[in-house]
């Protein structure tokens, strides 16, 4: 399926994506800016384990994943694809996460 260039089309289209093949893509294309991210909060910064986290666009959940093993536990996740929110609330390290189209 191609990319749709309409904006209300995108969470549809990522609705159809399984979301391990879409973490193989991404890495793939050596997409790695969570764990950037993810050093940058935890080590970096050091910025407090206790901190709310609010990831937008937590797709699959990576982010919280990685910032798991640092000690952060206050994670929520926003995603426009009701199928990736599902994904990172079934993942473990989220508290809560909802379907909400931001843009």
């Amino acid at each position: 399926m191609k990319m749709p260039a309409n904006g209300e089309k995108i969470a549809e289209y990522y609705d159809t994506l399984d979301p391990q093949v879409y973490e193989i893509c991404m890495n793939a294309m050596g997409f790695n800016d969570h764990h950037h991210i993810a050093n940058s909060l935890a080590i970096k910064i050091g910025l407090d384990r206790k901190s709310k986290i609010l990831d937008l666009g937590c797709g699959t959940g990576i982010m919280g994943r990685l910032l798991s093993p640092h000690g952060f536990t206050e994670i929520d996740g926003i995603d426009a694809t009701g199928h990736f929110v599902t994904t990172s609330e079934e993942s473990g390290y989220y508290n809560k996460c909802h379907e909400l189209w931001l843009g």
